[in-house]
């Protein structure tokens, strides 16, 4: 039976994958820093810090899925930002060398697709794309790539680097959230005839490519993007949150010129990509190199996503 580890285990992504890879019928043991709010299918390790990582927590595991690290860090001072982030790159890297030494085959790292940009364009991002971080976030991820393949390659340990897009599944927090608490709400929104297109995943497939990623043979070594099949837009993704809410949404069009006003303004410029641009990303040579096929259309995603929500308030 294929052992795993897990870091970051009682998180949004770690949680699901913790379940999906039992499910698989792998042996999982998930790594936290606090206890889970659930039981877990395999075993359960409680750290108070990383640096409490021991070898036997580790050893007779064929391949550790790395997911902690700060992913948002809402109201905090740039400065405090980079703190956060530059404690994640040291994390990924400690991390690495004590599965190194421990004998683990595989190092599975989940950074994000931002790491090549935070806008697109008309041209999706793939596997040929040069990393291009907008912010601290990004910056971070790209480095810890970078920290987890010189640990892997000095100890003879294979790599593994996934860059999802947004991820859509229960428990989904940062814009998403945000977004399902204005519609819940009855608020307008300035959302109304965008045409961007964005890239999601949903939250199954995200965890069906991790857990083939852990043990394909054509994996090592490769990095790879994490994208469902289709882009939809900011309209789209509101239209569709809205209907598993069971609710109208409120969208209104905003004038071209406050947007170009937006763009051309620093303080905001930010925020417009993130808002109107477009950030979409090909998963063809993920699909094509490990045989993997995403399964949930992105509209279904937001509509199960928001009919979760809806019950829960």
């Amino acid at each position: 039976m294929t052992r795993l580890l897990v870091t970051g285990a009682n998180g949004f992504i770690g949680s699901a994958l913790s379940r999906a890879l039992a499910a698989r019928g792998m042996n999982v043991t998930a790594l936290m820093r606090r206890p889970p709010s659930s039981s877990f299918a395999g075993e359960t390790v409680v750290l108070s810090s990383y640096e409490a990582l021991a070898p036997r927590h580790l050893q007779g595991h064929e391949a550790v899925i790395h997911l902690a690290g700060h992913a948002h860090a809402p109201g905090m001072r740039a400065a405090e930002r980079e703190r956060l982030f530059t404690e994640d790159v040291r994390l990924a890297r400690l991390v690495a060398e004590r599965a190194a030494s421990a004998g683990v085959s595989r190092f599975v790292f989940v950074s994000t697709i931002k790491v090549l940009g935070e806008h697109s364009g008309s041209r999706p991002f793939d596997h040929r794309s040069a990393p291009a971080p907008a912010d601290a976030y990004a910056r971070a991820r790209l480095a810890g790539e970078q920290a987890v393949r010189e640990v892997a390659e000095a100890a003879g340990m294979a790599w593994v680097v996934v860059r999802p897009v947004l991820v859509v599944g229960e428990g989904a927090r940062g814009n998403l959230d945000a977004l399902l608490r204005w519609l819940s709400a009855g608020r307008p929104l300035p959302f109304a005839g965008m045409n961007n297109r964005r890239s999601l995943i949903g939250l199954e497939d995200l965890c069906e490519l991790l857990a083939c990623c852990a043990v394909h043979p054509d994996a090592a070594g490769r990095t790879f993007i994490a994208s469902g099949d289709e882009a939809v837009s900011t309209t789209d993704i509101c239209v569709a949150l809205a209907e598993g809410l069971g609710v109208r949404p409120r969208l209104f069009r905003v004038p071209r010129w406050l947007c170009s006003m937006a763009r051309a303004f620093p303080p905001t410029r930010g925020l417009e990509q993130r808002l109107a641009g477009s950030l979409q990303a090909d998963n063809t040579e993920t699909r094509r190199l490990l045989g993997w096929q995403p399964r949930m259309r992105a509209r279904d995603c937001l509509f199960r996503l928001a009919a979760w929500y809806g019950k829960r308030q």
